[in-house]
């Protein structure tokens, strides 16, 4: 029974999450004052960045970028790096095309795609959203897709560290 009570709180999270996202990149006004001041949510992305050393020279795939891919344009904008992220959800994936056409074309580049479906050979970051469904699926297909040393983030429900088996990959929370 908690179980099910626990599974119904990650649902409804994503839920809020992903309309939360759809109603607010709608406004540029809103989006820069978020992207801008929200030192909090930097510091993440700084201390992911810093822990899986994402550099300039880097090419990285944020699978489940949302309407506002805000952790796109953080690591452009910290280290340079090119970033490709990729949504399944077709009204998220048009959202962040505006926003790239509009205001980010040089931070990222949106892709109306299934996260497992990527290329990984082609990333040597990956950094797969919290509220991604069928992670085990993406993780596997990166297990066996991926180039060695290929360094992943993993943002998790439940705040543990997981590392790729058999890969020299490192997943940061």
């Amino acid at each position: 029974m908690i179980f099910i009570t626990l599974n119904i709180c990650v649902r409804l999270k994503r839920i809020i999450t992903s309309k939360f996202e759809k109603v607010i990149s709608q406004s540029f006004v809103v989006v820069s004052f978020m992207i801008i001041t929200c030192k909090l949510y930097q510091r993440v992305v700084a201390r992911e960045i810093s822990k899986a050393e994402i550099s300039s020279n880097d090419r990285v795939l944020l699978i489940g970028g949302g309407a506002l891919p805000y952790t796109a344009v953080l690591i452009n904008k910290l280290t340079g790096a090119k970033v490709d992220v990729v949504d399944s959800d077709t009204h998220a994936y048009q959202c962040a095309k505006a926003l790239h056409e509009k205001y980010y074309r040089d931070s990222y580049f949106p892709y109306c795609m299934c996260g497992k479906d990527c290329e990984f050979e082609r990333y040597n970051a990956i950094l797969i959203a919290r509220q991604i469904e069928k992670k085990d699926e993406i993780i596997n297909r990166i297990v066996n897709k991926s180039r060695v040393n290929t360094k992943v983030i993993v943002r998790d429900e439940n705040n543990l560290p997981v590392f790729l088996p058999d890969k020299d990959s490192l997943l940061v929370l």
